[in-house]
């Protein structure tokens, strides 16, 4: 009876240890949650106070782009000039490629029609923001085209790059209007993200490096 006593007790000593070290995994994992929840949070209130301000929306959209050019290996004056003017032109970059030419870029990021759409619980109302929001990009995109960079500046390349500072303003614009990209490259506008900018940028770098 003694043994039985001194193994249950035993057993029960385990069974306190296991839950207690369980417990403290479920408190590290629910604490971690919480911390990544105030971070999401605090994300979108930047978010959104970026998206509401004409000039911050700016600022954003060129630093971000700014970033990703250098992240490609290239290098201001040298591989890409901001800010040049061509007339009454003045395009957010300028990348200079081989063989004298040169690829023009604007960044552009969205309205609050992209947290609406972010917001919206309703399916309708959902949808309802995301071709908004696309339909404010198509208008972007139009007026991009219109400027006519490639008539402006000697050796342009006839495609403008609509740069978009985030894979998720793209997914819900295409969301909004699945066509966007055919629609876009008609009007001879590219619209990359970070991601397939720096694809894009790093294969350029690497051509100049070849020919220097």
């Amino acid at each position: 009876m003694k043994q039985q006593l001194e193994t249950y007790q035993n057993r029960l000593q385990q069974s306190e240890s296991q839950q207690s070290t369980t417990l403290g995994e479920v408190k590290k994992q629910l604490e971690a949650l919480a911390t990544q929840s105030q971070s999401l949070s605090n994300e979108t209130l930047q978010l959104r106070r970026v998206l509401s301000s004409n000039q911050a929306r700016g600022r954003w959209g060129e630093e971000t782009l700014r970033r990703v050019v250098e992240g490609a290996g290239m290098s201001a004056h040298c591989d890409f000039s901001e800010q040049t003017r061509s007339g009454e032109s003045k395009p957010d970059m300028v990348v200079h490629l081989p063989g004298d030419r040169v690829t023009i870029v604007d960044a552009k990021v969205p309205d609050l029609d992209f947290l609406k759409a972010i917001d919206a619980a309703d399916p309708a109302k959902r949808s309802e923001a995301l071709a908004a929001h696309a339909s404010r990009l198509k208008s972007t995109i139009k007026e991009l085209a219109e400027r006519d960079y490639p008539g402006q500046f000697p050796n342009a390349l006839d495609h403008v790059v609509h740069f978009l500072s985030a894979q998720s303003f793209f997914s819900a614009a295409l969301e909004g209007y699945h066509d966007l990209i055919v629609w876009a490259a008609a009007r001879h506008i590219m619209i990359p993200t970070p991601t397939s900018l720096i694809a894009l940028l790093r294969s350029v770098s690497i051509s100049w490096q070849q020919r220097s």
